[in-house]
């Protein structure tokens, strides 16, 4: 949450893809190099785990009122799984929310030259070769675990998903699947393992 808060906050030494002209301000912040990087998820999982986080509001601490309002729904129960995706379809990519809005255009991909996208599926694995890159080499020593995510979706992923809903996701997270090698095949990417 205070990533979150300090990106907003006037004084936040935080950079943002999202700021105006965020290439320059890069430039202007850092006068040695960096190495710029990020980690991306399946969008399959993804947004999944958006949905029972913000508008199922499954796990402590969420309150889904607000993000229902975000989508527009009136309706006294929330949506089922295939109605959200069907409301963020009709959205404007870059209104969508932050939580659901496609990596792509969160990163800011077609603006920003990042020296490695990760995959947050192979966290354990990559957490050891970016600890590396960006830390002092008494740090290496640190072995990543994988994330378990506080929704813990991957138990109801496969099971949530109908062929309407994985065409519905591939057509919203098109940029997703091409830009960072996700596999469209559900059942290839381990639908209830990712």
């Amino acid at each position: 949450m205070s990533v979150h808060l300090g990106q907003v906050r006037a004084d936040s030494p935080w950079l943002s893809p999202l700021e105006d002209n965020y290439a320059s301000k890069i430039d202007q912040k850092f006068s040695e190099e960096i190495y710029l990087f990020s980690f991306v998820r399946n969008p399959y999982a993804r947004v999944f785990s958006s949905y029972r986080n913000k508008i199922l509001g499954v796990a402590k601490g969420v309150d889904n009122f607000d993000y229902l309002q975000q989508i527009r729904w009136q309706k006294q129960n929330p949506p089922s799984f295939d109605e959200f995706l069907h409301v963020i379809s009709d959205q404007d990519p870059y209104e969508r929310n932050e939580h659901w809005r496609t990596m792509t255009d969160l990163l800011c991909l077609s603006e920003v030259s990042y020296d490695k996208i990760y995959k947050g599926e192979n966290f354990a694995e990559n957490i050891s070769e970016l600890t590396k890159k960006i830390f002092p080499s008494s740090l290496r020593s640190i072995r990543g675990e994988a994330h378990v995510n506080a929704t813990h979706s991957g138990n109801f992923r496969q099971s949530a998903y109908a062929p309407a809903s994985i065409k519905m996701v591939q057509d919203i997270y098109k940029k997703d699947f091409e830009n960072f090698g996700y596999s469209l095949d559900f059942e290839m990417t381990g639908g209830a393992h990712m």
